[in-house]
């Protein structure tokens, strides 16, 4: 084969990789585009109801919608405002982060900051403050790094709160 043939057939090749690379980022933006429409209740008349029925006080939050980061941005839009401020949800998200320990956790520090929020909705609103900025789910942290009995007392004090 001549230099030239190879120098097509690999810049073929890479033209072809490229191209599938570029269609497959398009794809998964368009997917997750999708799904984030979903999650924010923009989608769906059945989610639009609940959450009305939540504003209107006939129906409770459920315990999944307080570990929902958008859950709150769907009640404050409807409320116009946010159920706590930024900087106490960037807090009780820092005092809930730095709470994990490598060998031994603070669990009381944990529940006095689910303690000290008034709502699921602010629940909500710092669970949406510590995926930002540390980059990982409240719930699923939760779910990972306290024993049985120290995730049902979480959640049930959780499940206490009024929902807005």
């Amino acid at each position: 084969m001549k230099r030239t043939t190879l120098y097509q057939i690999g810049f073929g090749l890479f033209a072809s990789v490229g191209l599938f690379i570029i269609i497959n980022r398009a794809m998964k933006k368009k997917m997750l585009k999708q799904i984030y429409d979903e999650l924010e209740g923009i989608v769906g008349d059945r989610e639009k109801k609940r959450i009305e029925k939540i504003m209107n006080g006939t129906l409770s939050a459920k315990l999944s919608d307080a570990f929902n980061p958008l859950f709150y941005r769907t009640i404050a839009t409807k409320q116009k405002g946010n159920p706590i401020t930024r900087e106490l949800a960037r807090e009780k998200a820092k005092q809930i982060h730095t709470a994990w320990g490598t060998f031994d956790q603070d669990e009381e520090k944990n529940y006095g900051a689910f303690r000290s929020l008034p709502t699921k909705a602010a629940v909500s609103f710092v669970a949406f403050w510590y995926n930002k900025e540390y980059k990982s789910d409240l719930f699923s942290d939760i779910n990972y790094k306290l024993s049985d009995d120290e995730k049902k007392t979480v959640f049930n004090i959780v499940q206490q709160k009024v929902s807005l």
